[in-house]
This record gives structure tokens, C-alpha cells and sequence, in this order.
């Protein structure tokens, strides 16, 4: 059995205190190289997530550290980035582990899509709408009395569709999330029948995904 996990802290971790080793056993990591070698992890999503401590003017700059980290302390022959349909093909059939760049939270885009394509061009493949206090490109779970996509959103929802990112919908409140299939031609993620369930009767959701599967879990890496 081949194990995909879809979210994990350590690149946040090892930015915070850089003299961390994601190569030697450390629990603070809790998904340090030693940790996903132990739980026979194949493919991990590595999420790059700006603090809110972080002004804006530096979010940015931010992810560019936690991506530069990925590069210098965590890829390697044993643990490859996958930037394709066809290298995690590869990675899969070698039974190979490898490693895919997520950012988690639309807040580190300043609201410029030039940050966006500069991320997928280093490697970034998917990226968390919101966090639960987010309101970038729509409101996040925690907020009151949530909205939609906004104006950005929708432009950021088109591009990452053109640049075929995938688009995690976790954190994202309730029309939020509907804008997102009602627009996205790509695929969207997220723990869905846990979220749904919590929302919609049974045979609604099962509705939903019968009729949604290949838009919600069909490939989107080129």
C-alpha cells in the first residue's frame, strides 16, 4: 500500500530554528525525514505557512526562505521533489519517497498574482486558500458570518487553473468553498466527505461527489 499524506509542518519548523536536521531523528519536527521513513510515507505535501506575525510587505519574502530551505536542507536523491504527473509516476512505481511544495494561506500572495507564478516556477504545485482567519481571497471557517470568493479570489482560482496547481479548499468557509466548484475547472481538495458531512445530509454528499469525482480528485499536475 502506497501512503499519500497531504499536509505537514516541517518546512515552518525548521525556518523557525534553522539548526534542526530533517535528516536525524528530532520529535520537535515531527515529520523529519527519520519520522516518514518510520510510518512507510511515500508522497508528502510539504506546506509552506506564513505566521501572522508576519507583516505584510514580508510574507512573501517568507515563502521564498521556507522554499530556499526545501532545496538546501530537505531535497535530496532519497527525497525528490515532484513537480509532475509523471514524477510521481515515477516516484510511485520506484517505490521511491517524494515531496510536493504547497503554501498554505492566499495572505503570502500580497495580493499579486506575480507571486503566485513565481512560486509554481519554483516548484510550488498547490496551494491552501485560507487559513480559518483569512479573508485574502475569501473568508476562512472562523470567520463571522462568511462571504464568498472575492475579486482576487476568482483571479487567483482562473490562474491556478491555468498553471494547473491544485487547489486545497481546506479552512475555507461554506461559499467559499461552493464558489470554488461552481468556478474551478481543475481539481479542489480537501478532507471533503469529513467537511461535508458536518454541513449536508448523507445523500447530499454523495450526490455531490458521484457527480463532482473527477473534478474534485482527478489529476491536475501536468
Amino acid at each position: 500500500m502506497k501512503i499519500f499524506d497531504a499536509h505537514c509542518d516541517v518546512l515552518g519548523k525548521l525556518w523557525k530554528e534553522p539548526e534542526r536536521d530533517f535528516y536525524k531523528e528530532d520529535d520537535f519536527l515531527q515529520a523529519g525525514f527519520p519520522a516518514l521513513a518510520k510510518g512507510n510515507m511515500d508522497i508528502q505535501v510539504l506546506a509552506c505557512f506564513v505566521p501572522v506575525h508576519v507583516p505584510y510587505g514580508r510574507r512573501f519574502h517568507t515563502i521564498l526562505e521556507m522554499i530556499d530551505i526545501f532545496y538546501e536542507k530537505v531535497a535530496s536523491e532519497q527525497f525528490r521533489p515532484i513537480y509532475t504527473m509523471a514524477d510521481l509516476d515515477e516516484r510511485v512505481l520506484k517505490g521511491e519517497k517524494g515531496a510536493i511544495l504547497f503554501v498554505e494561506g492566499a495572505h503570502a500572495l500580497e495580493e499579486s498574482l506575480v507571486q503566485l507564478r513565481t512560486w509554481y516556477r519554483l516548484g510550488v504545485r498547490g496551494m491552501t486558500l485560507t487559513w480559518n482567519h483569512g479573508k485574502c481571497v475569501a473568508d476562512g471557517s472562523g470567520e463571522p458570518n462568511p462571504g464568498g470568493l472575492t475579486a482576487f479570489g476568482r483571479q487567483v482560482i482562473e490562474e491556478m487553473n491555468r498553471l494547473g496547481m491544485v487547489i486545497d479548499v481546506s479552512h475555507l468557509a461554506d461559499p467559499g468553498f461552493w464558489d470554488v466548484m461552481d468556478l474551478s475547472s481543475a481539481a479542489a481538495y480537501s478532507q471533503l466527505l469529513e467537511a461535508l458531512l458536518r454541513h449536508y445530509k448523507e445523500a447530499e454528499v454523495l450526490k455531490f461527489v458521484q457527480g463532482n469525482w473527477l473534478r474534485v480528485f482527478g489529476n491536475v499536475l501536468q
